[in-house]
């Protein structure tokens, strides 16, 4: 492999190498950027979880306090619960698709806190619907019971019944008691009371149908119901509903807290397996790199066969024209210090042969200088005569060309001649026929004159039978009869003239073709002559172009003979111009002027390590 091929080679590999560095850190960069997006991904995930808690704890504590709320049945607090919900639930489902949660085995983790925050928005969905049943002051389950207790105190007012109203208070103490410490005990407290109210009434003599008995049984079955409702909401974090919700939003927290502290810790040992990945790669690309340029530099001193210092001192002094470099001789020169040697001497030996042939070269172009004139001179010597022989076929070119005309002219005029005889002729067979047609058409004039002589004869005939009757036909019989008989008279003497027209006309068409023959040869024997005059004329022309390309010729001879002086000449400054450049370089010679030759000391060859190179 050539040297330039090695090189290249090893270019595209650190090339390749480095590439593949540059590729693998930015592929790096873009999964630690991911990891990043997770990372942040599941801290507003985190945020919304804490954010969802605390709207779960205004809304305890304040919207359920607040008779707004139980009035319009719309919580603040619980629409950003939603909403924060909402928000957790997109960041899952982004979660979910990505490959990094996939690849790194957080796909359960994803689930679960999924699974969990669907169960917590139940949860405080269920909670919410309950305590607005649950209602407060005059709405829901605790305004009816309120009602009813209304309803009460009116009716024990109305008896006046003062143990009644006791036994009523002790029950409303139980109720406020209930749901001041929301203590199960007083729920019992207050059915034992009501148990014993509604025996002491049953002992009284009040009937169960009754309004007092049914306004107590009304107003216990509210605080039943209201008990039962708040138990199944559960009354502390320990009971009902509210457990269920504190322990999913237990787990909620705890697992986004596992997730947020997992994700970082895969993010920095990716870190860490890249950047170790990294320097082990730049430090093996490094040495690499080291050892090629080595190499390269190894290489390139084999090429140079000695120190670059030396190999460019030689090449300063040969370019300087300083021929006279001194090389050792017992040393092996190798690469381009051999051959600049080489070249060295090579380019003295040519010097001294230019030294030599431009000499006899400045004799030789002398001599042909002199040739070159003799030739000039008969070269225009023999255009002088040329020049001559060309006028005088000029002049022949020119009669001939006169004589064609001429001819030309004589075929134009009788062509002419011969169209109008031809038309005449034509005009002539045109009248002919013209007669004849007319001569018919008088000979049927005279049949029909004839026929009315006849006619007029009879109606005569019949004129004279009639008597004085037919006198007035007669006479009109006579007038039609001489009409007739001029008639027949006219068609006569225009026959004859005619027949006379007819004869002079088969005359005249003759001698029109008797014309046209000698008209016709006359023409033939034109276009003979012009013909034989083109003939003439065109050889006459190639006789010129031939004497022409000799007259040419011979110009060219003198033009190039005066030429080749010019250029002995030039070339004799030539060899005077390449001498001084020759006396540019300094060469080594003896003292007959020969160049002193160096021959090189042939070396052993010997295994170089890079031979194989």
């Amino acid at each position: 492999m050539r040297f330039r091929a090695q090189i290249t080679l090893l270019f595209l590999v650190l090339v390749a190498a480095f590439t593949s560095i540059a590729v693998f850190t930015s592929v790096s960069f873009l999964k630690i950027k991911k990891f990043s997006e997770i990372d942040k991904m599941v801290y507003q995930l985190y945020n919304h979880s804490l954010e969802m808690k605390k709207n779960e704890g205004d809304y305890f504590n304040w919207d359920l306090k607040n008779p707004g709320y139980f009035r319009t049945g719309k919580s603040e607090q619980f629409e950003q619960f939603k909403k924060s919900y909402k928000l957790s639930e997109e960041i899952c489902i982004q979660l979910e698709n990505s490959s990094f949660i996939k690849r790194n085995k957080f796909k359960g983790n994803i689930d679960e806190i999924n699974q969990l925050l669907s169960k917590y928005n139940n949860l405080f969905s269920i909670i919410e619907k309950n305590k607005l049943e649950l209602g407060f002051e005059e709405w829901g389950l605790l305004g009816q019971m309120n009602n009813s207790v209304t309803k009460l105190e009116r009716e024990i007012e109305s008896r006046n019944d003062s143990q009644l109203k006791i036994q009523l208070l002790t029950l409303r103490q139980y109720e406020k008691d209930y749901l001041f410490r929301r203590d199960f005990n007083y729920k019992q407290l207050f059915d034992r009371k009501l148990f014993s109210i509604f025996e002491n009434l049953k002992s009284s003599g009040i009937s169960e149908t009754s309004t007092i008995f049914n306004l107590f049984k009304l107003y216990g079955n509210n605080f039943n119901n209201l008990v039962d409702k708040d138990f199944y909401i559960g009354s502390t974090k320990e009971e009902g509903l509210v457990a269920s919700l504190e322990m999913v939003s237990e787990n909620l927290n705890k697992s986004i807290t596992l997730l947020s502290q997992n994700i970082p810790q895969k993010t920095k040992l990716y870190i860490n397996k890249t950047v170790s990945f990294l320097i082990v790669f730049i430090a093996i690309c490094t040495a690499g790199a080291l050892l090629i340029g080595l190499f390269i530099f190894r290489r390139i001193l084999s090429l140079l066969g000695g120190e670059p210092e030396e190999v460019a001192l030689i090449a300063n002094n040969i370019a300087k024209g300083n021929l006279q470099i001194k090389f050792d001789e017992t040393k092996d020169y190798e690469g381009v210090m051999k051959s600049m040697v080489t070249m060295t001497r090579k380019i003295g030996a040519i010097i001294q042969n230019i030294y030599k042939s431009s000499d006899q070269v400045s004799i030789a172009s002398q001599q042909f200088s002199l040739t070159s004139q003799t030739i000039s001179k008969g070269a225009y010597d023999q255009s002088a005569a040329i020049d001559e022989i060309v006028e005088t076929i000029r002049s022949i070119n020119d009669n001939i060309g006169q004589n064609s005309s001429n001819a030309l002219e004589t075929e134009k005029i009788s062509n002419v001649i011969k169209e109008k005889i031809e038309a005449i002729r034509l005009q002539s067979d045109l009248s002919l026929e013209t007669n004849k047609i007319i001569s018919q058409k008088i000979e049927m004039i005279n049949s029909i004159a004839k026929q009315t002589q006849i006619l007029a004869l009879n109606a005569a005939v019949e004129a004279a039978r009639a008597g004085i009757h037919g006198r007035g036909f007669n006479v009109v019989a006579e007038e039609v009869k001489r009409l007739a008989d001029d008639s027949s008279l006219a068609a006569s003497e225009i026959i004859k003239l005619t027949h006379n027209s007819l004869d002079e006309a088969e005359n005249v068409s003759e001698l029109i073709h008797g014309i046209i023959e000698p008209i016709q040869k006359s023409t033939r024997l034109a276009q003979m002559i012009s013909v034989a005059s083109q003939e003439q004329s065109s050889a006459a022309l190639q006789i010129n172009q031939t004497i022409q390309g000799l007259y040419h010729l011979s110009q060219e001879n003198a033009v190039a003979s005066e030429e080749m002086a010019a250029s002995t000449v030039e070339l004799e400054q030539q060899i005077g111009s390449l001498k001084q450049m020759v006396e540019y370089f300094n060469i080594a010679t003896d003292s007959s002027g020969r160049i002193i030759k160096i021959k090189a000391k042939k070396k052993k060859k010997k295994k170089a390590p890079h031979s194989a190179a």
